[in-house]
């Protein structure tokens, strides 16, 4: 049975509009995880003018995001673009990468009426652990006229975005 969660919330709390909303399932699969969303992209968004592949720097344009942070405190984080790029990085503790180089993601995307629909599928190897022993993040990044929106599934209590405060993070609803 999938999980539901929704990015109801700006990065730091505050509620953003209902059309805003991006909802996330999540299900276990036998060697992986499956990340199925459907969420709101604003007239303006932005994609690297590049072919879809492993991007470096994706953070930069219109992104869902999402952090599995292991028990030992290393974590994954995962970036998608809804013009089909992506991003894994490896870290072993807060913003130290121990890991940049490309891998294959299974990513699926679609984008109508600025709707946009994905499903990425994470092998079990990548976690290393349960997803249930990982504490789990997701946020969204938007481009809007005056910048960029973020919204998060648990929200960040700092002045300015950072996404890597992994102490926020939480467990799956089970």
């Amino acid at each position: 049975m999938p999980v539901q969660i929704q990015l109801k919330n700006q990065w730091n709390g505050l509620p953003a509009l209902k059309s805003e909303h991006t909802i996330v399932s999540v299900k276990g699969l036998h060697n992986s995880l499956s990340i199925a969303f459907e969420g709101q992209l604003n007239p303006v968004f932005t994609a690297p003018n590049i072919p879809p592949e492993f991007t470096h720097g994706l953070w930069k344009y219109d992104v869902l995001e999402v952090f599995f942070v292991r028990p030992d405190g290393s974590y994954l984080e995962i970036e998608i673009g809804p013009s089909g790029h992506w991003l894994v990085y490896e870290f072993a503790s807060y913003r130290k990468i121990a890991d940049k180089n490309p891998r294959p993601l299974v990513y699926t995307y679609h984008v109508k009426n600025l709707i946009w629909q994905g499903k990425l599928e994470v092998p079990n190897a990548w976690l290393r652990t349960p997803v249930a022993r990982c504490r789990v993040n997701f946020y969204q990044i938007r481009t809007s006229d005056q910048g960029h929106e973020y919204l998060a599934w648990r929200s960040i209590p700092t002045i300015e975005p950072d996404f890597h405060l992994t102490e926020c993070f939480t467990f799956l609803p089970t």
